[in-house]
């Protein structure tokens, strides 16, 4: 008994892939080297239908994102919104002047102040601060670390500078009253180590 269904099965098995490997394609189905069109085209028709859909779509290139707004004022800062592109200058440049194009990351607000990130075009960072009447900006390039501080922003900023803090120490009291008893000439440095 179970010989002859598993000779049944085997038969509607050969029987089924027969059928399936040599049917035909139907209406709805088409191959395109067997096609009638694909016989009538040229080797040279194809070329020039290549080519003009290679410009076609060289054509439909990206245009070029328009040119950063430059911020002048405060109240520049306060419209800006994530996405923006934006200029900055500082001086010292070249010509006087760089320019520095910042893509705005994110724009918060929080505790009456309004936090700006960035990115700067070319490696750096962009972070300014909005308090209710100041405005903080700190900017780090490849060309350098530049910064704005104040309540009337003109459009510029300014290069850190390295703060020379050798004489910016607070010495202990026992060494300031023995410095009193020296004379003038004598460097601090030296009273710090008697």
């Amino acid at each position: 008994m179970a010989r002859i269904v598993i000779a049944v099965a085997l038969a509607v098995v050969l029987i089924g892939g027969i059928g399936w490997f040599s049917r035909t394609p139907g209406p709805g189905l088409t191959y395109p080297e067997s096609s009638q069109v694909a016989r009538s085209v040229s080797p040279a028709q194809t070329t020039r239908t290549l080519r003009s859909a290679k410009n076609e779509l060289e054509d439909r290139q990206p245009a070029t994102a328009a040119p950063p707004r430059r911020l002048m004022a405060r109240q520049d800062f306060l419209e800006l919104v994530a996405g923006d592109r934006v200029a900055l200058r500082s001086s010292g440049g070249p010509g006087g002047f760089e320019k520095h194009i910042v893509t705005i990351d994110s724009v918060g607000n929080a505790s009456g102040n309004r936090l700006i990130t960035g990115l700067v075009e070319g490696g750096g960072g962009f972070i300014a601060t909005l308090g209710p009447t100041s405005l903080n900006i700190f900017l780090q390039s490849e060309k350098g670390a530049l910064r704005y501080a104040g309540t009337d922003f003109k459009g510029e900023l300014s290069r850190l500078q390295v703060a020379n803090l050798a004489n910016d120490i607070r010495l202990p009291r026992r060494v300031q009253e023995r410095r009193l008893d020296t004379s003038i000439d004598t460097p601090v440095a030296q009273d710090a180590t008697q």
